[in-house]
C-alpha cells in the first residue's frame, strides 16, 4: 500500500517523480564515491563483524520463523498417540495380558472468511518489515563506520597541526627569552612571559586533540567489532570525492530506504491485522476426525477391522464477550491510523534529510573555499609579523596572535574538509544508497 502526504508537506519541483526499482540498495556501493580503499574495506569489517548487526539479523530471522509458523495455521494438524497398560488374568495368579491402544487425530480449520489467510498476510508483511529493519541497521552502521573513519582522519591530522604549533611556539619562546638575555630593546620579561602563555597553550590544546584521536580510535574499533585498545591507526589524508552531488534528484529513490518500507509494510500489515480482528466477529468452521485402535498384540494394531473412523464437522460462532471482540477490532483500527500516520512522518522525515545534506555540501563547499583563504593569509601574516619582530617593527603580542590565527585557519580547514565527507556520507544515508 501507499500513504500520500498532506499537499503541503509534498516534495517541491527539485523531486522528479520517476519509475525506477525500489529493492534495497547494496548498503556499501555508495561507497565508491570516496576515494579510500581501506575505508571501503573497514566498512565491510564492520558489517561483518559488528554485534549489534548481528543481533538485528537474529530479529529478522526470528521475525521469518513466526511467519513459517502463522502459516502453519491454516494447514491441517495431525496427532497421534500410543498407549499401554496391563490386566489381570486373574486373581489367583500373575499372568498379567499388554493392551496396546493407538489413535491419530486430525483436526482443520475451513478459512472459509479468509481469516487465516489475513493472519498469514500480516506475519509475512511483519518479518518484510523486519527485513527492511535489518537492511536500515545494516546501511546505518555502513554510514556511522564510514563517519568514524572520517573522523579519526581529521582527528589524526589535528593531532599532527598541534604538535606543529608547539614547536613554532618552542622556537619562538627561545627566540624571545634569547633577545631578553642579550638586552635587546622593547624585549621585556612580559614578553618571555606572553611567549611561555602561547606555549603552554598549545602543549594543553596538544593533549586534548590526542584525547580526541584516542576517543576516535576507539569509537571505530568498536564499531568494526573489535577490542577498543585505541591502537587503529587510518594514516594519510581525506579521501577525495569522485562526483558531484547531482541537481534534480528522483523522488522514487527514497523508496528504497529500508525505513520507509519498514514503515509501509507495518502498514500492510496493519490492514491484514484489522481484518483478522473483524472476521473473529464470524462463525468459524472445523472440521476433525481420528482413527482409534485397541488391541493385546502389538502385530495386530494396524488390523483394518479394529479401525474405527470417526468425522465430525463443528460449527463455532462467538455469541457474547463481553465487548473484548470488537473492542479488539477497534484497537486494530487505531493502531492502522496510528501506523499509517507513522508512514507519512517518516516520508517526511526522509525528504528533510536529503534537502538539508544537499544544502549541507553546497554551504561547506563554499565555507571551505573561504578557509582556504584564511589559510594563506593568515600565513603570510604570521611570517610578517615574526619578520618584523625581529628588526623590531613590532611587539611580540602581534607575532602570537598571528600565530594563533595561522593555527586556527588550518585547524578550522580541516573541519570543514571532513563536514564535507559527513554531508556526503548523510546524503548517501538519507537516499538509502548512492545516486
Amino acid at each position: 500500500m501507499r500513504s500520500s502526504l498532506p499537499e503541503k508537506a509534498a516534495p517541491g519541483s527539485t523531486w522528479a517523480a520517476q519509475d525506477s526499482s525500489h529493492s534495497m540498495a547494496e548498503p556499501v556501493a555508495w561507497l565508491e564515491q570516496f576515494d579510500d580503499a581501506a575505508m571501503r574495506s573497514a566498512v565491510h569489517e564492520a558489517i561483518k563483524s559488528n554485534p549489534d548487526l548481528a543481533s538485528a539479523a537474529s530479529r529478522m530471522r526470528q521475525a521469518r520463523i513466526r511467519e513459517v509458523r502463522e502459516g502453519a495455521a491454516r494447514l491441517p494438524s495431525v496427532n497421534s498417540g500410543l498407549r499401554a497398560g496391563n490386566n489381570g488374568a486373574g486373581a489367583d495368579n500373575w499372568n498379567f495380558e499388554t493392551d496396546y491402544s493407538l489413535s491419530l487425530d486430525v483436526a482443520w480449520e475451513a478459512d472459509v472468511w479468509a481469516r487465516l489467510r489475513d493472519r498469514t498476510q500480516a506475519s509475512a508483511a511483519e518479518a518484510q518489515a523486519a527485513e527492511a529493519d535489518f537492511a536500515a541497521a545494516r546501511l546505518s552502521l555502513a554510514a556511522n563506520a564510514a563517519r568514524a573513519w572520517c573522523n579519526l582522519l581529521e582527528a589524526g591530522q589535528q593531532v599532527s597541526l598541534a604538535e606543529q604549533s608547539v614547536t613554532t611556539f618552542r622556537k619562538g619562546l627561545q627566540t624571545v627569552d634569547s633577545n631578553f638575555n642579550k638586552g635587546v630593546p622593547n624585549v621585556t620579561a612580559l614578553d618571555v612571559r606572553l611567549a611561555r602563555t602561547s606555549l603552554a597553550s598549545g602543549e594543553s590544546n596538544l593533549q586534548s586533540r590526542l584525547r580526541a584521536r584516542d576517543a576516535a580510535r576507539r569509537n571505530l574499533e568498536a564499531l568494526l567489532g573489535r577490542y577498543p585498545a585505541g591502537v587503529i591507526d587510518v594514516g594519510g589524508k581525506f579521501p577525495a570525492l569522485r562526483r558531484e552531488a547531482p541537481v534534480g534528484l528522483p523522488g522514487s529513490l527514497l523508496l528504497r530506504r529500508p525505513d520507509i518500507q519498514a514503515a509501509e509494510r507495518r502498514v500492510a500489515a496493519a490492514f491484514s491485522a484489522e481484518a483478522v480482528a473483524r472476521k473473529a466477529l464470524l462463525p468459524s468452521i472445523r472440521l476433525t476426525g481420528g482413527l482409534h485402535t485397541a488391541s493385546g498384540e502389538l502385530s495386530s494394531l494396524l488390523d483394518e477391522r479394529k479401525l474405527v473412523a470417526s468425522l465430525a464437522q463443528s460449527l463455532a460462532q462467538p455469541i457474547f464477550a463481553g465487548g473484548a471482540l470488537k473492542a479488539a477490532v477497534q484497537l486494530s483500527e487505531e493502531q492502522r491510523r496510528e501506523l499509517a500516520t507513522r508512514y507519512a512522518a517518516t516520508a517526511l522525515e526522509a525528504f528533510r534529510e536529503v534537502e538539508t545534506a544537499l544544502a549541507a555540501e553546497r554551504y561547506i563547499a563554499g565555507q571551505i573555499a573561504a578557509q582556504e583563504v584564511f589559510v594563506q593569509e593568515s600565513a603570510e601574516a604570521e611570517r610578517l609579523a615574526m619578520s618584523q619582530y625581529e628588526r623590531g617593527l613590532t611587539d611580540i603580542l602581534r607575532v602570537l596572535e598571528s600565530q594563533r590565527r595561522a593555527f586556527d585557519s588550518r585547524s578550522g580547514l580541516l573541519r570543514a574538509q571532513n563536514q564535507l565527507l559527513q554531508a556526503r556520507i548523510d546524503l548517501c544515508l538519507a537516499l538509502g544508497g548512492g545516486f
